[in-house]
């Protein structure tokens, strides 16, 4: 499917409903600061290579035709040249492909802060997130969250998937009929964190509820004795599962694609150099208005994801 920028240009002013349409957005906000006498054209669409990947061939009349392996790595494509043109006002040949495919933050869930339940706020959160490669956020409770949040969190979830950003809900506690009425009310939740220390007496029951959900839908734990019983518990219904670890200095052997890194903000973000596995995991900090904010995390969102080369 291919998007041209005159036939999109009405994306720079309406909210954007896929990310396509905000990488759409933000280039020809981009092109169109320059003020150009002749704006260049570019062309958007999907190619044949792998998620999050993209491509940028400039055209000797200007302009550019911008492929990406999905539509988040098309939109990263689009954000990057966005990028060039405020910088430089022309675009260069680029390619870039994810050195992690998890690159996830982790906030605490406050239903009661006003910024929770606005959509304003999650729009400007999740374009951040985008613009600085994140692409998962997990939102964490003490136990499951109340019915009367669901709402909100579909609100929640629909709006990261419109930035390409991937919604998990942590669980500190949590019964599976609970863990049901989430995933029914929350159709884009695919991806449910145990932050638990003691096993659950009803692991089975909860195994069942994911499995029926409906979708594809990954557990995951902290490596350790919950992480095998559940690995064991679900090879026979080869439910979907992943682990997570303190990272505590560099990994000396690869890692499974099925685990990933907590990491500390105090570290410097080039130890993802020496990560391997599935990716990593970062709390969001406070901004200077109280609220969450990725932008003094923003490296480590951009190192993760990995370098951009010159395309061949």
């Amino acid at each position: 499917m291919r998007w041209w920028s005159s036939i999109l240009l009405f994306a720079a002013v309406l909210r954007a409903a896929g990310p396509q349409d905000f990488g759409i957005a933000e280039l020809n906000a981009a092109i169109a600061a320059r003020d150009f006498k002749i704006k260049p054209k570019f062309m958007a669409e999907l190619d044949l290579n792998a998620p999050e990947t993209y491509r940028i061939e400039t055209y000797q009349s200007g302009g550019a035709h911008i492929t990406g392996g999905d539509l988040r790595g098309l939109m990263y494509g689009l954000l990057e040249a966005a990028s060039q043109m405020r910088a430089t006002g022309k675009l260069k040949q680029t390619h870039a492909a994810p050195a992690l495919m998890l690159r996830s933050v982790r906030l605490r869930a406050e239903p009661a802060a006003d910024w929770f339940a606005s959509e304003i706020f999650w729009h400007g959160f999740f374009e951040s997130m985008a613009r600085d490669r994140f692409n998962r956020l997990q939102l964490t409770f003490d136990a499951a969250p109340q019915e009367g949040e669901l709402s909100t969190l579909r609100m929640i979830a629909e709006t990261a998937a419109q930035d390409g950003v991937d919604l998990a809900i942590g669980l500190g506690a949590a019964s599976p009929a609970a863990v049901a009425r989430l995933l029914a009310h929350c159709p884009l939740v695919k991806t449910v964190v145990l932050n638990v220390s003691d096993p659950m007496a009803d692991s089975r029951t909860l195994l069942d509820v994911l499995r029926n959900a409906g979708r594809r839908v990954v557990l995951e734990s902290k490596v350790g004795e919950i992480a095998s019983s559940l690995a064991e518990s679900a090879a026979p219904v080869a439910l979907p599962l992943r682990r997570f670890a303190v990272y505590g200095g560099s990994t000396l052997n690869p890692e499974p694609l099925d685990l990933y890194f907590h990491m500390d903000g105090s570290q410097d973000p080039a130890e993802l150099d020496s990560l391997s596995g599935a990716g990593f995991e970062i709390a969001v900090p406070r901004g200077a208005d109280g609220k969450p904010s990725v932008e003094s995390i923003a490296a480590w969102g951009l190192r993760g994801y990995g370098p951009r080369t010159p395309a061949p």
